[in-house]
């Protein structure tokens, strides 16, 4: 049976069985989250994630933009990035801090690396339809375009599968609703081996990209919420 709360982030949590599934509106605030699941057995895990862009934005990069006023040198220094990060590392499953952090530095693209620097995500597993100029550091991604073949996007998924992961799920990722019945057989696979699953509903960019005005950002919840009500009995 589902169970809900809300909290103050605009997060909701969802108990399929045993498994936790924590909805936000802003993507960043998946870190929270991500804090209290490796908070419980201190370690890392990996990150699957499906996203229309890779969200590997530099770390606190924009915030730091804004402070040092565009100086692209102060920027490229990280002395703004490192005074945040040793002021928040020393607290890396203190959950109140982690959210301050979230809220006051981080920005909805930024999150992953941000994960990897807190030592929360081990490896990035991507599947997206944009990839940026910042990601070519991370190994781990597919592109989709019209002329990915299933077994290839099958082939990535289970090589992602074989450690303990986070799945996380970016609403933008669907487009349409033919995007999510095309994706559904894989998603569904991969939330049958994981008990932590995030989803940001990222409300502006999936309007902005949707296909059709028939698909809606609620709909979309929707049935990725049905789909992992399915596979959690």
């Amino acid at each position: 049976m589902m169970q809900q709360e809300d909290f103050e982030n605009n997060r909701k949590d969802y108990l399929f069985n045993k498994k936790k599934v924590s909805v936000v509106k802003s993507h960043n605030f998946v870190l929270p989250v991500w804090a209290e699941y490796c908070a419980k057995n201190q370690k890392e895990y990996r990150l699957i994630t499906f996203d229309y862009h890779m969200d590997t934005r530099p770390i606190f990069s924009q915030y730091a933009y804004k402070k040092c006023n565009g100086d692209m040198a102060r920027v490229n220094s990280y002395e703004e990035q490192r005074k945040i990060y040793e002021k928040y590392i020393k607290h890396k499953y203190d959950l109140d801090k982690i959210e301050e952090m979230t809220r006051l530095y981080v920005y909805h693209d930024e999150h992953i690396t941000v994960g990897y620097n807190m030592e929360y995500i081990s490896e990035l597993f991507c599947v997206c339809k944009d990839k940026q100029d910042y990601s070519d550091g991370y190994k781990h991604y597919f592109v989709l375009d019209n002329y990915t073949k299933d077994s290839d996007i099958k082939k990535f998924c289970n090589e992602a599968k074989e450690k303990n992961y986070i799945l996380d799920i970016d609403l933008d990722f669907f487009n349409c609703e033919e995007d999510f019945q095309n994706n559904k057989e894989i998603i569904a696979e991969l939330i049958r081996n994981t008990d932590v699953i995030t989803i940001a509903t990222e409300n502006e960019y999936f309007d902005y990209l949707k296909n059709s005005s028939q698909w809606t950002n609620e709909l979309a919840l929707q049935k990725v919420l049905e789909l992992i009500e399915e596979n959690s009995k």
